[in-house]
């Protein structure tokens, strides 16, 4: 059975690299399956809808969000986190990667059971293709708001065991801690982008750790 396809005419369309004015898009199923620029012979379609000049962009993608709609992601509810993100969803993010607080591992756990099993609902929203490790292994003295209780050292043995739960997307970390080269290059080799937070990595340490694999930053040097 062929795809329902939608035409969106007469958009200020705006993607990297691009903007067009008084153009259009094909939408097919769930897929961009082609741009019109102004002026360019426009196929015919199931549907048309002329957004009147309004903006059409593709779907966000969030990699660092901890709550929406009043909840938390650790909370530990799994009806909290539908809502997150059905309401994800209306803003424009189509992918997201809920992140987690400095928490003990049964909280971590718990947290991400919900996300593979929001994924494993077909629950209408956002999707969820993995999750975001803000901590636990960050600089003692550079908590922000994160909880000194739960700090501790660089555990790739306890990532692995997360990334069972639910795939770990991205880890952020402070570099410069006790084994924190080394794990940037574990977390590489997991196929985890590592990156730096709530740090106070010297220059020597941040690129030595980049020479191991730091590919990001997280709100760099919250402290």
């Amino acid at each position: 059975m062929a795809e329902k396809t939608l035409l969106l005419t007469n958009a200020h369309i705006i993607s990297p690299d691009c903007e067009l004015w008084g153009a259009a898009g094909l939408i097919a199923g769930d897929r961009i399956k082609r741009i019109y620029a102004a002026g360019d012979a426009l196929p015919g379609a199931d549907a048309v809808t002329d957004l009147q000049g309004k903006m059409l962009m593709p779907g966000f993608i969030d990699v660092h969000t901890h709550g929406r709609s009043g909840y938390e992601f650790t909370d530990g509810d799994l009806d909290h986190l539908k809502t997150m993100c059905k309401d994800k969803l209306s803003e424009g993010v189509t992918s997201w990667l809920p992140t987690t607080l400095t928490l003990d591992n049964a909280a971590l756990t718990k947290a991400l059971e919900n996300a593979a099993a929001y994924t494993a609902s077909g629950a209408a929203g956002a999707k969820v293709p993995g999750v975001h490790l803000e901590g636990p292994y960050i600089n003692e003295k550079c908590l922000g708001a994160q909880n000194p209780a739960y700090v501790r050292l660089p555990d790739i043995e306890e990532v692995r065991q997360l990334n069972k739960v639910c795939p770990v997307k991205k880890v952020s970390f402070a570099v410069e801690v006790e084994k924190g080269t080394e794990f940037a290059s574990e977390l590489l080799s997991e196929g985890i982008t590592p990156s730096c937070v709530h740090s106070q990595a010297t220059y020597k340490a941040f690129t030595a750790a980049y020479d191991h694999g730091l590919r990001n930053l997280s709100h760099f040097c919250n402290q």
